[in-house]
C-alpha cells in the first residue's frame, strides 16, 4: 500500500504561484530527515505526491520543503488529514518575499537583514524538526516503559505463585513422609503379630525327643504309684506339614487343618513301648518314601510337602476351559507322577500339572 501527500499552495498576497518543485521530507526515529518523495505543483498549485513507503507500526513526522533559487527551504504547514495511506496539509502558504526576483533588494542593509532573517528561520526550522522528533521518541519511551512495568509485574506474580507452589509441595512432602512413617510401623507390628501367630517348625528329632519325654514322665508317674500301673503299647499320629527344611516339620493346629484340609497333611506315627520309644513318619523314611497324593494342592504347597519329603518337584500347565469340568481347579493340581503310594528313593522327581483355566470362546 503507497502514502498519498496532497497540498493547494497559494502566494500570501494572493497572486498566482507559479508551478515549483516541492518535496515531502520523513523524520525517522534516530531524528534525520529523509526525502519520502518529490514532484512539482501544476498550473493551479495543487500538490499530489505518492510514494510506496509503508508505515506499519507508526506514523512518522512528515513536512514539506520547496526549491527556491537552488535552496530548499522549508514550509510551514500542518497536516488536515493524516492516515497510512493520505496525508492532507490542505492549503499551504508560501511567502510572497521567494516568488519574485524583484521582492529580494540589492541593499546591503537588506541583505543583511534577509540574511538574518534565514538563519533565524533556519534555526527555527531546525528546532521544529527536531521538537517532533524528541517527542516521538518520548512517546516511545513512555510506551517501553509500560510495556517493561507490564513484564516485571507479570514476572513478580509467577514468582509468587512459584513461591506458593513450592510451599505447597513442601508441606505435601512431609506429610507423605509422615504418613509413610506411620504406614511402615504399622507393618512392623503386622509382621510381629503375623509372626508371633504363626506355627513355628519344629525338628523331626527334637519333637520325637519332646513326646518321648512327655510319655516317659507318664510312665514314671503311673509306676511310681501303689498300684504300680505302667504303660503298655502307646501310639500316636500327628498330623504336620513339611517345614522349611526337609528335617523339619509344623505342626497342625484347628486352623491349619481347617484352612488345607486333613487329606493335605502329612502323618507322623509314634509308638511307645514299655521303657524305649520308639518314633516312626510314614513320610519320612529315605530309601522307601511314599508319594503322596497332592490332586487339589496349591502350587506353594505342593512345594512345601515334596521339598519336605525330600523329593524333587517338576511342573506343567494344562488349559482347561469354563465349560470343563476341572474348571474349579483352576491353579491346582490335577496330575501327578508317580501316582500316589508309589514308593521312591529320596530326591525322586515327582511331575506335577497344574491347572489353568482359560475362556471359551
Amino acid at each position: 500500500m503507497s502514502i498519498q501527500v496532497k497540498a493547494t499552495f497559494k502566494a500570501a498576497d494572493d497572486t498566482k504561484v507559479e508551478p515549483i518543485s516541492v518535496r515531502a521530507m520523513v523524520v525517522s526515529v534516530a531524528g534525520k530527515s529523509e526525502k519520502l518523495a518529490q514532484a512539482n505543483t501544476d498550473n493551479d498549485g495543487q500538490l499530489d505526491l505518492k510514494s510506496n513507503t509503508q508505515f506499519n507500526q507508526y506514523l512518522p513526522y512528515i513536512y514539506l520543503e520547496y526549491l527556491h533559487k537552488r535552496r530548499w527551504l522549508r514550509l510551514k504547514a500542518i497536516p488536515v488529514k493524516y492516515t497510512r495511506s493520505l496525508l492532507d496539509f490542505g492549503e499551504v502558504t508560501i511567502p510572497a518575499t521567494t516568488l519574485t526576483q524583484s521582492s529580494i533588494k540589492p541593499e546591503k542593509t537588506m541583505l543583511a537583514r534577509t540574511v538574518s532573517n534565514a538563519e533565524h528561520s533556519e534555526i527555527e526550522t531546525l528546532n521544529e524538526e527536531r521538537l517532533p522528533v524528541l517527542e516521538l521518541q518520548v512517546s516511545q519511551l513512555k510506551n517501553e516503559k509500560s510495556v517493561l512495568s507490564q513484564k516485571v509485574s507479570s514476572l513478580q506474580s509467577q514468582v509468587s505463585n512459584i513461591t506458593l507452589e513450592r510451599d505447597s509441595a513442601i508441606t505435601q512432602k512431609a506429610a507423605l513422609e509422615s504418613e509413610v512413617l506411620r504406614k511402615n510401623q504399622r507393618v512392623s507390628e503386622l509382621q510381629s503379630e503375623l509372626e508371633a501367630k504363626s506355627p513355628k517348625d519344629t525338628p523331626i528329632n527334637q519333637l520325637f525327643e519332646n513326646t518321648g519325654m512327655q510319655l516317659e514322665q507318664a510312665h514314671n508317674k503311673l509306676s511310681s504309684g501303689r498300684k504300680h500301673f505302667s504303660l503298655g503299647k502307646v501310639s500316636m499320629e500327628l498330623k504336620v506339614l513339611p517345614g522349611q527344611s526337609g528335617s523339619s516339620v509344623r505342626v497342625a493346629d484347628a486352623e491349619l487343618i481347617n484352612e488345607v484340609g486333613a487329606d493335605a497333611l502329612s502323618t507322623v506315627k509314634i509308638e511307645f513301648n514299655d521303657d524305649s520309644v520308639s518314633a516312626t513318619s510314614a513320610h519320612q523314611d529315605i530309601d522307601n518314601i511314599t508319594v503322596p497324593d497332592l490332586s487339589g494342592y496349591t502350587k506353594a504347597l505342593a512345594e512345601r510337602t515334596i521339598h519336605g519329603l525330600g523329593l524333587i518337584s517338576q511342573w506343567q500347565v494344562e488349559n482347561i476351559v469354563e465349560a470343563d469340568t476341572h474348571s474349579a481347579m483352576n491353579g491346582r493340581i490335577i496330575r501327578q507322577s508317580p501316582v500316589a503310594g508309589t514308593l521312591v528313593n529320596k530326591r525322586t522327581e515327582v511331575v506335577l500339572t497344574l491347572a489353568k483355566a482359560a475362556i471359551m470362546d
